[in-house]
């Protein structure tokens, strides 16, 4: 069995506040709908609905939960004064006004949750990018510490080839006989024959 909550408003240029009596109303049990011309609010079995008589910006709608009350604070969308808080119509004319009311709500909440994926998607390519970019940034370190590694290979070997006898490919061989010609082979005789004379009898 549904309820009707009790309440009180006030209002000053800029709020609107409206006060309810609800027994046992807790965080866990309050369910607040607020859309700009439509206000819900649903403690079971307690149940208050309020078509609001101007807009209200229902994006900073804010609750107040005290002890066996709650207040709702809504500010105007253009600073006036009321006088009234509830909008006058025939029960169809109120239907159709809430019915409009709810639905630029869901609108609302539509495009924010499609803001939030947009966000959640950017978020993602953004991160996808960077693991993209460190991985190209390893790639591209490893190859130059490679190069400079080949680099340093290639400088020694450079250096080394340049003590390295070009003939015989050993650093600092020894000279081997019949090396140069200046140097006379030790198996080869550094005496001259004598030359061969012959003398002859008459």
């Amino acid at each position: 069995m549904v309820i009707k909550a009790n309440y009180t408003w006030e209002e000053d240029q800029q709020f609107i506040y409206i006060r309810s009596s609800i027994l046992g109303v807790s965080k866990k049990t309050l369910d607040v709908y607020c859309s700009d011309r439509y206000l819900k609010i649903n403690v079971p079995p307690y149940l208050l609905e309020v078509d609001l008589f101007d807009d209200v910006d229902f994006e900073n709608c804010l609750s107040t939960i005290k002890p066996g009350e709650v207040e709702i604070k809504l500010p105007k969308v253009t600073p006036a004064i009321w006088n009234e808080l509830k909008a006058e119509g025939t029960k169809e004319e109120l239907r159709i006004r809430r019915q409009e009311s709810m639905a630029r709500f869901e609108e609302h909440q539509e495009h924010l949750r499609k803001e939030k994926e947009s966000r959640i998607a950017e978020q993602h390519r953004q991160l996808v990018q960077s693991r993209i970019e460190l991985e190209r940034y390893e790639q591209e370190a490893l190859a130059n510490a490679r190069q400079t590694e080949q680099d340093a290979i290639r400088s020694d070997l450079a250096e080394w080839a340049g003590r390295v006898d070009p003939r015989f490919g050993s650093e600092c061989d020894p000279l081997q006989p019949g090396d140069r010609d200046d140097v006379p082979d030790p198996g080869a005789s550094t005496l001259s024959e004598p030359a061969s004379t012959s003398t002859s009898t008459s």
